[in-house]
């Protein structure tokens, strides 16, 4: 609450399991954002649940994602991103990743937005988004086995130079 912010210059590991979820909320909707900058060791999300983050603005540090990854590799699964309320709500840039068996729902904007990451999205579901599901730049990425359901926009966007290789997909009221 009262626009806390969680930011890291190493690698985090979070796990949660299946039946008690590691939670990470904010009531009142302030809360600036998780972002993870510059690690250098690989961190690890499993069975973790984001509701409610905005994303951070700081003296003068201003980012789009609920969560963040910059140039900090990361595997991602079994992860909820919901209602979250800023332009991303999960921001990947200069990373390599792995996003399996994940959930984001109620977005303001983009659920997804990767830039220069090389990664692949799999067995996750994207349902009711402001914006794109999944928006890339100067990336490689591979999708598979998964489910797009009310973006605003664009079920998939791969730009500036990005490589999309998709299999499985389904997107419907896009």
């Amino acid at each position: 609450i009262n626009k806390a912010f969680f930011m890291s210059f190493g690698p985090v590991e979070i796990s949660g399991s299946s039946n008690n979820p590691v939670r990470i909320s904010s009531s009142d909707g302030s809360a600036m954002g998780f972002t993870i900058i510059d690690a250098e060791e690989r961190s690890l999300l499993k069975h973790v649940v984001f509701k409610g983050f905005n994303t951070l603005a700081y003296q003068g540090w201003n980012l789009t994602g609920a969560v963040s990854f910059y140039q900090s590799d990361v595997d991602i699964k079994n992860t909820s991103f919901l209602e979250n309320n800023c332009e991303d709500a999960l921001n990947i840039v200069r990373t390599t990743f792995i996003i399996d068996v994940c959930t984001i729902k109620n977005t303001q904007s983009d659920a997804f937005d990767g830039d220069f990451v090389d990664g692949i999205i799999k067995n996750s579901k994207f349902i009711n988004l402001g914006n794109d599901a999944i928006d890339i730049s100067g990336s490689d990425l591979k999708i598979e086995n998964v489910q797009i359901s009310t973006a605003g926009d664009k079920g998939l966007s791969a730009g500036e130079d990005s490589k999309m290789t998709v299999n499985n997909v389904k997107i419907t009221n896009s």
